[in-house]
């Protein structure tokens, strides 16, 4: 489409930009959650194979993960390892690449790894691909391969880059991040021709020299037009680079204006004509690709998105339960586990210690959590190349309980899980996790729930499910003494027969129809064809959920235009809530949601405090060392919008350069990486919105002479005390 057609185009209305800009945030979030869980996971399986040789020093990780603009598909993921200078600064640096090749290769046998000049790659089988360059640090930077001397290169700063894109990123409220991810995202389906697209390095630079001036609109859409129009031109001469590695970063396109540099010119224009035309969420889905999982292809219907939930398995037996029971409930255990995970689902668990009677002289488990871990392994082992390919278990658990609750062969099997890519930790402080809470933990990483036995700690987890709208099937088995039968899975059976639908939502007429074709009593059908029943019935149930949340967006939208229109001759300026910060704000607090009546403001006192300013910067903190989150500056506890005129500022933009200092001072100039602040509007005042992204590297807030370590668990933000802090810190980063 040519800039003419283009521009007799009607102007975008305000409710079109609206939808866009949604549909932007969506396909961001996706971004986020897909991409960085899985390089995490690889990044700590790679850390430990070489952290094994003594003549690694350190790894210091870089790339587009660090700078948190990763998008699958055009982005570099790489680490230094830096290695012993006194000892291997005489050697040849491939010496050093192929000690990393054989470490790597032990600790992955089934994984792709190839060498070369400058260092070790790994392709996982989902595709991500890391490349380890062996280093050695000095004083004044960093040297690292170079093949055409056959040596160690003149010294590079890597930090350089990262600062400057720092800098841009915050001076521009942390819109440059997000545009950067977005355009990658854009130009990796708009340039099918993977030898004709920009590289991820490439991308970032065009990104710091495209906004270093930009003040216009800094939502999404808008963006993305500046990125695109800018590009268009500044990918026709060279940047020079900052880092000491090269001269130009774009090297590989040639001098100014050189043929390939004006192919790459006119896909930024294509892709500005064509995201430009855009007036829907459909026409961004064909755009990007399938945004968000949908389809609006002709003649087709509209798919709901398939990502995968987790099933919570929880429950126990008693000690002395029948032999024979025990064995059936563990086998439901294993079938239902391999069931949920073939219906594309996968499980959550709770990583404990294992509590286990003899049986014969064999130790038999009688808590369910790790024989669903067992299972998990069996599972991945009898895949392709022996990699799970996505996160097939979520386990809850505590640093205390991982090094002293965990027996050896459990320890040995979660670090199995790890390597293949299985497993995924969320760790609760062990006051916390001792103190019973840990069931919050358990609700927040699950979608729903089967329970198995078990008494009053099974009964309330399934509550706490049912009240966070979550499905839960109860099972029948008694495997229980007789007085605690009744506390555990029979206790929210009797319940679920006396008002199914919030247990079911979308099934609840089996319970009335079918429930006894799914007892593990009675007449004994086949586990295995229970299990299957049982993963297809909770299958459906999280499809309902899915299928309800896209058609809430639509209706909506509708009723909201309906009201609006002018056939009604009703004269009404557009302005809409935003649908996502209405909905953020009507779910309430959780441990990715936190509401803070002010920024600076005491509102018994009126008066300004510190101590508002220290609640603020914990919150990031925490949600930056945990899972991200978003702290919404103007809403109090229970709901309401008071905006944030008590404040005081004399404009928005005093309070975000106030926010911005007190984060520079408290946590460092670094932090706005992974920081994104708005205002935006509810309920007739405005709000400031801090979206904070998961960070690759520990964060630090400073509290006079302290720095504190906070990590978020349920609604609360804690502090890490130094007995758990570094054993946090090795899993989680």
């Amino acid at each position: 489409m040519s800039s003419n057609r283009r521009s007799r185009r009607a102007p975008i209305t305000q409710a079109e930009m609206n939808e866009i800009n949604s549909r932007l945030s969506d396909q961001l979030k996706e971004y986020n959650d897909r991409d960085h869980e899985a390089i995490n996971r690889h990044r700590q399986t790679v850390r430990q194979a070489l952290e094994q040789d003594e003549d690694v020093v350190r790894i210091l990780f870089g790339g587009s993960v660090e700078r948190h603009t990763y998008v699958e598909g055009l982005s570099d993921v790489d680490a230094l390892v830096i290695v012993n200078r006194s000892k291997l600064s005489s050697e040849l640096p491939q010496n050093a690449i192929e000690r990393m090749e054989a470490l790597i290769r032990r600790r992955l046998p089934n994984t792709k790894i190839r060498t070369g000049d400058l260092a070790v790659t790994v392709t996982y089988s989902d595709g991500v691909e890391m490349q380890f360059l062996p280093a050695i640090e000095r004083k004044d930077g960093i040297r690292i391969a170079d093949p055409a001397i056959n040596g160690w290169s003149v010294v590079i700063r890597p930090d350089r880059f990262r600062a400057k894109l720092t800098k841009v990123n915050q001076a521009r409220r942390g819109q440059v991040i997000p545009a950067i991810k977005l355009m990658k995202g854009l130009a990796n389906k708009a340039i099918p021709n993977k030898n004709e697209r920009i590289t991820g390095y490439h991308m970032e630079s065009i990104a710091i020299e495209a906004f270093r001036t930009y003040r216009g609109p800094t939502d999404l859409r808008s963006i993305v037009i500046h990125f695109c129009e800018s590009a268009s031109k500044i990918v026709l001469k060279p940047i020079s680079g900052s880092t000491g590695q090269s001269d130009n970063v774009d090297e590989y396109m040639d001098e100014a204006r050189s043929p390939r540099r004006r192919r790459a010119s006119g896909h930024f224009r294509e892709m500005l004509d064509s995201f430009s035309a855009c007036r829907s969420g459909g026409d961004l889905d064909r755009l990007f690709g399938d945004v968000g999982g949908q389809s609006d292809k002709p003649g087709k219907t509209r798919s709901v998105d398939m990502k995968a939930g987790y099933i919570l398995i929880a429950g126990s037996a008693s000690e002395g339960c029948d032999s024979e029971q025990l064995e059936r409930a563990l086998q439901f255990v294993r079938d239902a586990t391999t069931a949920i995970l073939d219906t594309g689902n996968s499980v959550s668990v709770l990583a404990t210690n294992e509590p286990t009677r003899m049986e014969n002289g064999v130790e038999v488990p009688i808590a369910f959590d790790w024989e669903v871990l067992r299972t998990v392994e069996r599972y991945v082992l009898d895949q392709p190349g022996g990699e799970a390919g996505r996160v097939l278990v979520r386990a809850a658990t505590s640093t205390d309980s991982e090094t002293k609750r965990f027996s050896a062969p459990n320890r040995q099997l979660i670090r199995r899980l790890q390597d293949m890519g299985a497993l995924e930790f969320h760790y609760i402080p062990e006051g916390i996790y001792s103190g019973g809470d840990y069931r919050i933990c358990l609700v927040n990483i699950s979608d729903g729930m089967i329970a198995v036995g078990g008494i009053a700690g099974t009964y309330n987890t399934g509550r706490k499910m049912l009240a966070a709208g979550k499905p839960v099937m109860p099972m029948d088995i008694r495997i229980r003494a007789s007085h605690e039968d009744g506390e555990g899975a029979l206790k929210l059976l009797d319940e679920m027969k006396s008002d199914p639908k919030p247990f079911l939502p979308r099934r609840h007429e089996i319970v009335k129809t079918g429930l006894s074709t799914l007892s593990l009593e009675g007449a004994r059908p086949p586990v295995r064809r229970i299990a299957n029943e049982v993963a297809d019935i909770l299958k459906a149930e999280l499809e309902y959920q899915r299928f309800l949340k896209l058609r809430r967006d639509p209706m909506a939208k509708a009723m909201r235009d309906g009201y609006e229109s002018p056939a009604l001759g009703m004269e009404v300026e557009e302005k809409p809530a935003n649908p996502d910060l209405t909905a953020i704000i009507n779910g309430g607090e959780s441990d990715s949601v936190e509401f803070k009546s002010t920024l600076r403001t005491n509102l018994r006192t009126q008066k300004n405090d510190p101590r508002m300013e220290t609640a603020v910067l914990k919150t990031i903190a925490g949600f930056l060392n945990t899972h991200g989150g978003i702290l919404i500056v103007g809403v109090q506890d229970d709901r309401t919008t008071i905006g944030i005129e008590a404040d005081g500022f004399a404009s928005e933009d005093k309070m975000f350069q106030h926010l911005t200092n007190l984060v520079n001072r408290c946590m460092g100039e670094g932090t706005w990486i992974g920081i994104r602040a708005d205002f935006e509007d509810h309920d007739d005042v405005r709000v400031l919105v801090i979206r904070c992204e998961k960070s690759s590297v520990p964060v630090y807030s400073k509290e006079g002479k302290d720095e504190k370590f906070y990590i978020r668990t349920g609604t609360s933000t804690v502090a890490l005390p130094i007995s758990q802090l570094n054993e946090y810190i090795k899993n989680r980063f």
